[in-house]
């Protein structure tokens, strides 16, 4: 008969070692849930204030007449009508120096498109961006 008492304590340590792994990786994932969850009172509390502003001050809610910068160049690239790849802006944008001071470039020229795409300014065709035909009426408006 084989002395299996040394298998069994490698095993157990093993187990022990898988164990405290799964340990560490829990703490990990309750400061990544409690971190989460501080950004989520933040925005609560944000968007509460921003509410309260806007049903106190409804003569000020903000408009998004003022674009930044960048919407402003993407809109006049955009504005022929084209449908142009976001590889084909960020070129642009970095030629034009517009992104220079984005550490993200590419990220930053995605989220100013996304945004515009929620006033229904630009819209997302087969992976590229182009002005929304939608509010054709008043699109010269709204790029100028």
């Amino acid at each position: 008969m084989r002395d299996i008492r040394e298998d069994l304590e490698e095993r157990l340590r093993n187990l022990v070692s898988e164990k405290e792994g799964l340990q560490g990786r829990i703490k990990l994932i309750e400061q990544k849930i409690t971190k989460l969850e501080d950004l989520l009172k933040q925005e609560e509390s944000f968007w509460e204030t921003q509410l309260q502003h806007d049903l106190f001050f409804p003569h000020m809610k903000s408009t998004q007449t003022e674009r930044s910068p960048l919407s402003k160049f993407l809109l006049s690239i955009l504005k022929d009508g084209n449908p142009h790849q976001l590889e084909e802006l960020f070129v642009l944008a970095r030629n034009q120096d517009v992104v220079a001071s984005s550490k993200y470039p590419r990220r930053a020229i995605n989220f100013a498109l996304v945004g515009l795409q929620r006033y229904n300014m630009v819209e997302r065709i087969d992976g590229a961006w182009r002005i929304s035909n939608k509010d054709k009426g008043d699109e010269k408006s709204k790029v100028e």
